[in-house]
């Protein structure tokens, strides 16, 4: 993806898409001049280049029992293939690790694509610990 002539090439990874209304989601964490500057185009605007998916699909079908694990930003390829794989019929947990609630992405729309949702999140007490959510 490219935002305008003057922009880098920067991949990442779409999230969701909506073909009836043409539309694709992306996730982005804003860690440079590039992310910054996607993250001031508004909804609705257009960006000079938009190329993908790339690579191969990865083979989902005849699955029965499947867990889809993703953390941090990687939940973002985590909930296509989760919801993929619930529209197949596949029995879906998914587990999802973040390191703060700031942090979370995707919860809701995983608990519709999973029969079960497990979250794991960092907290700083006195001492790290992980805690760990289970939705049914």
């Amino acid at each position: 993806m490219r935002i305008d002539e003057y922009g880098e090439r920067v991949p990442f990874t779409i999230a969701d898409f909506d073909r009836e209304k043409g539309t694709v989601t992306i996730i982005v964490q804003i860690v440079g001049k590039t992310t910054k500057d996607l993250a001031q185009v508004e909804e609705g605007e257009e960006i000079l280049d938009f190329a993908g998916p790339l690579g191969t699909p990865t083979p989902l079908e005849g699955l029965k029992k499947v867990a889809v694990i993703g953390g941090g930003l990687g939940t973002a390829i985590a909930y296509p293939q989760a919801k993929k794989l619930h529209n197949l019929g596949a029995d879906v947990t998914v587990i999802t690790g973040f390191r703060n609630k700031d942090l979370v992405i995707l919860e809701d729309e995983l608990k519709k694509v999973s029969n079960k949702l497990i979250s794991c999140n960092r907290r700083r007490f006195k001492r790290k610990s992980r805690l760990c959510y289970r939705y049914a």
